[in-house]
C-alpha cells in the first residue's frame, strides 16, 4: 500500500473521494477540482472512477443525485457556474494565504 494507508472497505468512500464527489456534484470540472485540491486532473479522474465503481453508478449526473440523497451536498448548496468559480478561487486563494503564512 502506498504511504502505509489501508484500503477503505468496499462501498466506503475515503475523505478525498468525498471531497471530489461533492465538487463534481456541484458542477466543478476535473481541472477546477484539481486546482482546488492541489492534485492532478488524472488523480481527480482516478478518484471519480473509484466513486462510480464503489457506488455502482455510471456518470456525474447519477453522482450528483447520490450526493444530494445521501447529504454529501445540500440542495440549497447548489451554485451557478459563476458562483462555483468564485468559491473555488476563494478556496485556492485561502490555501495560498495559509501556505504563505506558514
Amino acid at each position: 500500500m502506498p504511504r502505509g494507508k489501508a484500503p477503505s472497505p468496499p462501498g466506503e468512500l475515503t475523505k478525498r473521494e468525498r471531497e471530489v464527489a461533492s465538487r463534481l456534484a456541484l458542477g466543478a470540472t476535473n481541472s477546477e477540482i484539481g486546482k482546488a485540491l492541489e492534485i492532478s486532473i488524472k488523480t481527480v479522474d482516478t478518484h471519480r472512477g473509484h466513486l462510480l465503481k464503489k457506488l455502482g453508478i455510471r456518470n456525474n449526473a447519477e453522482l450528483a443525485i447520490h450526493a444530494v440523497k445521501t447529504g454529501l451536498v445540500e440542495v440549497d448548496g447548489l451554485y451557478t457556474q459563476d458562483q462555483l468559480d468564485a468559491r473555488i478561487q476563494a478556496e485556492i486563494d485561502g490555501e495560498r494565504a495559509s501556505a504563505d503564512a506558514s
